[in-house]
């Protein structure tokens, strides 16, 4: 059942196929499965405060689509994130009215979770122990049901199936992660290694309104038109960036598990399901996703003393932009490095204490925050 993947298309999201959609996909995923008295964990990407038509977050139809199957199948079924930002109930409340979580709940009949309560796992990784923090709640249900966006990310080039289960790590604790994992690889070893921890019965796609650009919140929503789901949360990715004109062996996360055996790219026994002809819209990528790959093969044909002076010539800008910037300190206290100070009541970056890991930018609510590339980056990209 892991080789499977569904794609279906849809123009909007009130179109009246969503739910057929979404029940065939289930179906599919669980023939004859009995839901009665088991507990439903469904995972939106709801990485921040903002409306659906933004494109940030699972939109809310889809979302209410696949807690009603559930529902009606006698589950009981719960709705719930841990978003970027503040680890806190008034924060977590202000993101579920924003994206329109409590009217999916409302109208299918699922609960919202409050329970932040950290879980503990002992896991591996680079070799190394490392204590894992997770929702409990998540850790207590029968089921984890994976619901991401289809959008670009300025760190890890696509973010999807595999990178929304980080949203099972309570609040400010994934920035500690990103800080103790600043390197790219390490990074998505911990992505796999949630998904490994976590299991995700399966995944479904909001890759109707993606978003192309400056991902994963501060880009542009771009129409694919697509629902795209599977069992196996790395195949939903590896379809989607197809779709949206990527390769797939150039998504680190596909790549290292890949790499580690524990998905295929080169597997030709893939089952496709659905609408089969699809088509390809190409989806910009952020800026800091080209300086990261042109900088890996760059660092191997220079000797090592000489990349530290060179870089700082090509190392990408934080520029925070006067006008949308309301000094709400929400990257201030997001920043995994503590690289970012309140000055003249606009943020400063240290860029000596920076890890690149653009957090201020996925959770600035007004978009304040832009990656920009220095002269000799800009020109070295063109070749």
């Amino acid at each position: 059942m892991n080789n499977r993947v569904f794609t279906y298309k849809c123009t909007g999201y009130d179109d009246t196929r969503i739910g057929p959609y979404i029940q065939q996909i289930i179906e599919d995923a669980f023939p004859n499965e009995a839901f009665n008295n088991k507990t439903v964990f469904v995972k939106p990407n709801l990485l921040t405060r903002r409306v659906p038509e933004q494109a940030v977050t699972t939109h809310p139809v889809l979302v209410k689509e696949v807690c009603s199957s559930f529902a009606k199948k006698g589950a009981k079924v719960i709705i719930g994130d841990s978003p970027g930002g503040p680890n806190s109930l008034s924060w977590l409340k202000s993101v579920y009215n924003s994206t329109g979580m409590y009217w999916a709940a409302k109208e299918s009949g699922a609960e919202l979770n409050y329970d932040l309560t950290p879980h503990n796992e002992n896991v591996r990784i680079k070799n190394s122990h490392k204590e894992l923090q997770v929702l409990k709640a998540v850790v207590d249900s029968d089921y984890l049901i994976n619901l991401p966006k289809c959008k670009t990310h300025g760190l890890t080039v696509f973010t999807g199936g595999p990178k929304n289960l980080y949203g099972c790590i309570p609040g400010l604790i994934k920035a500690k992660y990103h800080l103790e994992l600043a390197d790219l690889d390490n990074f998505c070893e911990l992505i796999i290694t949630l998904n490994e921890l976590l299991k995700p019965n399966l995944t479904i796609m909001d890759a109707i309104i993606g978003m192309e650009g400056e991902g994963p919140s501060s880009g542009t929503p771009k129409y694919l038109g697509y629902i795209i789901g599977s069992r196996n949360p790395y195949l939903v990715d590896a379809m989607a960036v197809q779709m949206i004109g990527l390769n797939p062996s150039d998504i680190p996360v596909l790549k290292l598990a890949h790499e580690l055996g524990i998905f295929s790219l080169t597997d030709d026994s893939i089952i496709n399901v659905g609408h089969t002809k699809k088509e390809v819209v190409p989806f910009r990528v952020p800026v800091a996703t080209r300086y990261a790959d042109f900088s890996d093969r760059f660092a191997k044909r220079i000797p090592k003393k000489l990349l530290g002076t060179i870089y700082k010539w090509l190392k990408p800008a934080l520029v925070f932009s006067e006008e949308k910037c309301t000094s709400c300190r929400i990257c201030i206290e997001s920043c995994p490095a503590a690289a970012l100070k309140l000055h003249n009541k606009r943020p400063k970056v240290n860029v000596k204490e920076c890890i690149y890991c653009y957090c201020c930018q996925e959770l600035c609510p007004k978009s304040a925050v832009s990656v920009k590339k220095p002269a000799l980056a800009r020109w070295l990209f063109k070749h």
